[in-house]
Parts: structure tokens; sequence; C-alpha cells
């Protein structure tokens, strides 16, 4: 039996891998430079070839997630980060410190956001994190 669970973990992987793949590929079809293009209504695509500066922005409700890479967000002394294995979920508009703080071995960071109205209940978008701290950047 155990034999058929760790053959099932290692395709549910391939598959993973796959899926992955694929979004970065179509993200680079894309968006061909470093920046920013939004192709439908509400989703913006983003690549990044280097590690870029702290910004001040506007996070507006949104879907986050990173296909390569490393982006990291401060919300007050909260320290959020998110990568190919972890997601963002903003279910308001949030003033944050972001920056790409890792770029993939083939030297750019893709990423995707989906913008949305949240539901009245934003509870119903996620599961509680806890913020991951470190010392703030000067």
């Amino acid at each position: 039996m155990q034999v058929m669970n760790d053959q099932q973990s290692e395709r549910e992987a391939r598959r993973a891998r796959a899926d992955r793949d694929e979004l970065i590929e179509r993200i680079a079809r894309a968006v061909r430079d470093d920046g920013a293009k939004e192709p439908l209504p509400g989703l913006r695509l983003h690549r990044s070839s280097s590690p870029t500066e702290l910004a001040h922005v506007v996070y507006n409700p949104a879907f986050c997630v990173i296909a390569q890479g490393s982006k990291e967000v401060f919300l007050g002394e909260d320290r959020y980060q998110y990568d190919p294995a972890h997601y963002l979920l903003a279910t308001i508009e949030l003033p944050v410190v972001s920056q790409v703080i890792e770029a993939s071995r083939s030297g750019r960071t893709s990423a995707c956001a989906s913008r949305s109205t949240p539901p009245s209940s934003a509870r119903s978008w996620s599961r509680p994190i806890t913020p991951r701290r470190a010392a703030r950047p000067a």
C-alpha cells in the first residue's frame, strides 16, 4: 500500500511541477520584459529579472501567486513572504512596503495577481495566517 501512495505522491509532484512550468512559460510570453501587464481586466502579470528596492504601494483586494522567485511584503511590523509554495491574499486595500527578494535560476521572478471584489465575509476566502517576524530594513 505504501508503494502505491509513494507513486501517487510522485505523480502529483510531477504534475505540480509541470503546471508551474506552464504558468512560468505563459507569463514569460505575455510579459517579455521587466514590468507588468494586464492582458485581461483584473488579471495582472508581473516580471522582474532581479531583486527590487523597497516600494511603498497600496495592495488592492487580490489573490497573488508567485510562479518563480520570492517577494516579501511588510504590513506595519508584520512581514509576509510569498513564493511558489505560498500565496498572498489581500481582502481589503492595504498600504504596504514590498520588494522582490529572490529571482529564479533563470534570472526572473514571475507573478500573477487576480483582482476581485471580496465577498461580504473575508473569512470565506482564507484561513488564518501567522506572520513571520523579521527586522524591518532601513
